[in-house]
């Protein structure tokens, strides 16, 4: 069916395109990948260790059950801190906990 709808002399020319075209698209395709993963692989390592670690190590030394209460406005400012010099790495969903813990802190 479909090879009577192509003459049989553009064959060769059919082919030819098809020998250009579909290495192109794969090149393409890989190129793409290529640079979009290191690109990706490096925001995600800036997160970690701009954002989610200093908050982690922060959150070890200060919010420890005996020393809660004494030692949590010291905390508030420093995650305050933390998430103004790096406001573009920290994920939204984080913002609004971390909204969350101060208004919960602030009606105690």
């Amino acid at each position: 069916m479909f090879t009577n709808a192509i003459p049989k002399n553009l064959y060769p020319l059919l082919s030819d395109y098809a020998k250009i075209l579909i290495p192109s698209f794969i090149t393409y395709l890989v190129t793409k990948y290529s640079l979009n993963r290191p690109h990706k692989y490096e925001i995600r390592n800036k997160q970690f260790n701009l954002v989610y670690l200093p908050l982690y190590r922060l959150t070890k030394q200060l919010l420890t059950p005996e020393r809660y209460k004494e030692n949590i406005s010291i905390y508030i400012r420093k995650v305050d801190k933390i998430i103004y010099k790096n406001y573009q790495y920290v994920f939204p969903k984080t913002l609004k906990l971390y909204e969350r813990l101060k208004k919960r802190i602030e009606k105690r």
